[in-house]
């Protein structure tokens, strides 16, 4: 609401004032507090907030987690959720592992 209201105010009351927004791209995980790798180098931990500019691409990654490979968009915003998969052991048992009993 306050996002319509500020540029009436501004026409309203100071002709010629400009409001300018930037739109983001908000890149949020689960697990939470994982690593975003850039092709340029560059990291950050999400959740992360992305002016995309150009084309990128990005790794995601945390320890116990298989990594994956991201593409983003030129110009893409809104709101990106990725799940990382835990990379746990198979369940399956080997019987020569258990133990005598």
């Amino acid at each position: 609401m306050l996002k319509k209201i500020v540029p009436l105010m501004c026409l309203l009351l100071f002709a010629g004032c400009e409001t300018t927004t930037v739109d983001y791209l908000t890149v949020a995980s689960y697990p939470e507090e994982v690593l975003l790798k850039f092709g340029d180098g560059t990291t950050c931990t999400t959740p992360c907030p992305l002016y995309v500019q150009e084309n990128l691409t990005m790794t995601v990654a945390k320890a116990g987690y298989i990594a994956q490979e991201w593409t983003l968009l030129e110009g893409q915003t809104g709101f990106l959720q990725i799940e990382l998969e835990l990379a746990a052991p198979t369940s399956e048992v080997e019987e020569t592992a258990l133990p005598d009993i």
